[in-house]
């Protein structure tokens, strides 16, 4: 799940293929906060609100890695897609922490990502998102995509 972007598609696929029996299912996962949701564009922006400009740019680039080129050499059936929501009770030292854990975090020298890190605390610090005892409901959703070896 969520791992789709580090594997290079070139390679990936044939040995998919190569795996699957025909009808066999080859299935990906992409889970995380739904930044589709206002305050949780927020939260990742930094804190900061972002122009219409700016969530459309974001938008693309995360649909983009979300994509899958089957190619046509393989024959894959044509992909299925949904998406799943629910919301995930947490602290913001949690949120903070789950943060932490993905890629675009992962991947930022140790001063960006401490820097992005506590920018998110700040503004889960000023109130801007609703608690209930300490905790917050953090929207959540998991890109659901799955095809068949034809």
């Amino acid at each position: 799940a969520s791992m789709w972007h580090w594997v290079d598609a070139e390679l990936a696929l044939p040995e998919v293929a190569r795996v699957l029996r025909r009808g066999g299912t080859f299935s990906l996962l992409w889970n995380g906060p739904d930044r589709s949701v206002d305050w949780m564009r927020s939260l990742w922006a930094g804190g900061t609100v972002l122009s219409a400009d700016q969530i459309e740019a974001e938008d693309a680039q995360r649909r983009e890695r979300h994509l899958v080129d089957l190619g046509s050499e393989i024959p894959f059936a044509e992909p299925e897609r949904r998406v799943v929501r629910w919301t995930r009770s947490m602290t913001a030292d949690e949120l903070v922490g789950l943060a932490g854990t993905y890629s675009t975090v992962v991947t930022m020298s140790e001063s960006e990502r401490r820097a992005c890190l506590q920018s998110m605390s700040r503004f889960l610090a000023t109130g801007q998102v609703p608690t209930t005892n300490g905790k917050m409901d953090v929207p959540m959703r998991c890109l659901c995509w799955r095809t068949s070896l034809r």
